[in-house]
């Protein structure tokens, strides 16, 4: 059996930084085909506008992979290399389309949360975001419910404009989730909770300019053990990145 666990702003009273923080993606929302794409990954609170450094706290979560699937639907892992408070690594298209960059880190050590009522977790989080290369794209390629079990899906490759709304779906282990809280933030400090519908869509607005963070939390309630430490669920964390022109 499985439950849904608030992703939001309670998460502030929480001291652990693995409870509070998230990764997530940075890149261009556009590319130009025969030059380098420039991809950064973050870890902390984006709309806090706190950034772990590498050699600290991002430690913890810094056995991650990242791929970026093609128009055509090839997979290339990227290498990383790290800086101070982020990896960078880089592609170069070589077609026009969608090209949606993703990572998943599945490797943290496991938590005890049981003194805010969470239990003995085991965090997981993954992260994606689109880029559009060309013109006249308007659906993304790339089905990231194989990769991650947690996938915050944009349907729509179209540049978004201040003003605009936009649609997504979240699933789990590839079924739509109902009723799922999701936080939208900017580098603020502001943020909106919204619900996903029986058919696990959402749609709000895109008031400003900007880069916009999308997270949400599932936690799901099946035991294990990982590196000799028994848990008693999995938490799971995907954002999705959105630029706003």
């Amino acid at each position: 059996m499985k439950k849904i666990v608030l992703s939001t702003l309670f998460t502030l009273f929480i001291t652990s930084h693995l409870f509070a923080h998230n990764l997530w993606i940075e890149t261009t929302s556009t590319g130009s085909i025969g030059e380098s794409q420039e991809v950064h990954v973050y870890y902390g609170e984006y709309t806090s506008g706190y950034y772990e450094k590498v050699d600290e706290n991002f430690k913890d979560v810094a056995d991650f992979e990242l791929w970026v699937v093609t128009p055509d639907g090839n997979r290339i892992q990227l290498d990383t290399t790290p800086g101070q408070q982020k990896y960078t690594a880089e592609f170069t298209p070589e077609q026009s389309g969608a090209y949606t960059v993703f990572l998943k880190s599945d490797q943290a050590d496991v938590v005890d949360w049981r003194e805010y009522d969470l239990g003995i977790l085991k965090p997981n989080f993954y992260a994606s975001t689109i880029t559009v290369v060309g013109k006249n794209t308007s659906k993304t390629t790339s089905d990231l419910t194989e990769a991650n079990p947690l996938v915050i899906h944009d349907s729509s490759a179209q540049p978004k404009q201040a003003g605009d709304s936009t649609q997504l779906t979240v699933f789990y282990e590839g079924e739509p989730l109902a009723e799922q809280e999701i936080v939208v933030g900017i580098a603020d400090q502001w943020t909106k909770t919204v619900s996903t519908n029986e058919d696990g869509n959402v749609e709000f607005a895109l008031p400003w300019k900007g880069q916009y963070v999308i997270e949400t939390v599932y936690t799901e309630d099946t035991s294990g053990t990982f590196n000799k430490t028994d848990y008693e669920a999995t938490r799971h964390t995907s954002t999705y990145t959105i630029k706003v022109q």
